[in-house]
């Protein structure tokens, strides 16, 4: 169900479509369930005919120790019913600890495409993001604390992808900068 502050855009000012399949790349800063995620270095692949998507990188995390890194791997796949699995990982060998979600309890969650928001983006702008041009694509809802934002180049690739979540009472922010596509 969309919310009632959703405004669909016009046709005329639809974002272009994103590459179906590509990898990157990947410097990511976040902040999630008061982890503070930092200097994030590692790849982000994309496939949007076979439904899947996977972010793996460590980043600076003093969580747990000061100046301790953090290994994370997620990986999210469109099952053949239409609704979603995701792994996530974190830490590595035999420190790692593997999160299905959603969790076998719950109901499964319907496959959403990384990119799915820019149907309901709105263009705000431009910037500059690897050393490119881009021109900036946003939504935001705020009945839902949700803001999501990217840019892209003039090759269509994505440089930048923006998250941030307010409504929870730990907030999640996420910035994912995307460089050496191939």
């Amino acid at each position: 169900e969309l919310p009632d502050d959703l405004v669909v855009p016009s046709a005329g000012s639809q974002p272009p479509p994103v590459p179906p399949q590509w990898s990157a790349d990947l410097a990511y800063d976040g902040f999630l369930a008061g982890l503070e995620l930092r200097d994030g270095r590692g790849t982000f692949s994309y496939d949007r005919e076979g439904k899947r998507y996977r972010s793996s990188y460590s980043s600076s995390c003093g969580y747990f120790r000061p100046n301790a890194t953090a290994w994370q791997d997620q990986l999210t796949v469109g099952l053949p019913d239409g609704t979603a699995s995701s792994n996530y990982t974190w830490g590595e060998g035999d420190n790692a600890t593997c999160l299905p979600w959603p969790p076998a309890a719950k109901a499964k969650a319907k496959y959403t495409d990384f990119f799915d928001f820019l149907r309901y983006a709105v263009q705000n702008g431009t910037m500059v993001a690897d050393g490119l041009p881009c021109h900036v694509w946003s939504l935001e809802l705020p009945s839902r604390g949700l803001s999501l934002s990217a840019c892209f180049a003039e090759d269509g690739y994505p440089r930048q992808y923006n998250q941030t979540m307010r409504k929870f009472t730990w907030g999640i922010v996420a910035r994912m900068r995307f460089s050496n596509i191939r």
